[in-house]
């Protein structure tokens, strides 16, 4: 078993007011499904906690069925529970919410028993293609940098006239 969530990708998400974006399903769904892959792990089920702000109890009802259906075509079961709690945006009064998880996994025993080892002339290779990798890691330090040069509303700033310096 193994736990993730999308962390403060949704910060992003939120200043564009796109509340029920339908990327943070597959977004939630890769950050623990990688997780799992590395391992060399078959996903048998997920369940996750879709949390939204008081503000943000009109947006994305139908996200704990989109996430069952995402699942499903995924080959395993799925489930999203809601809640509506503490969570909070960049600043008082914006929709918030954020979606977390986790995958119970079946990894085979002989893959335990063999578990890969890097050596010396080991490559990472990366792959990449047209459509961005939905993983959000790396985010707040993102979000950080976007704070320190346009302000806590950088969302609003003209970048075109920023001088990038740090």
């Amino acid at each position: 078993m193994n736990s993730d969530g999308v962390g403060t990708w949704h910060d992003f998400v939120e200043r564009q007011g796109l509340y029920s974006w339908p990327n943070s399903n597959w977004n939630a769904l890769a950050m623990v499904a990688d997780d799992a892959g590395k391992h060399g792990a078959r996903i048998i089920a997920y369940s996750g906690v879709f949390e939204r702000n008081s503000f943000a109890n009109v947006v994305a009802n139908n996200v704990p069925d989109e996430m069952r259906h995402l699942c499903k075509k995924m080959g395993f079961a799925g489930t999203l529970q809601t809640r509506t709690g503490n969570i909070q945006s960049y600043k008082p009064g914006i929709p918030a919410f954020n979606i977390g998880g986790s995958v119970v996994s079946i990894i085979s025993e002989e893959r335990l028993n063999n578990l890969p080892v890097p050596v010396e002339g080991n490559y990472l290779v990366v792959l990449r293609g047209r459509i961005p990798n939905p993983r959000s890691n790396g985010i707040s330090a993102k979000r950080e940098g976007m704070e320190k040069v346009g302000g806590t509303e950088w969302h609003e700033t003209a970048w075109e006239n920023i001088i990038w310096d740090f």
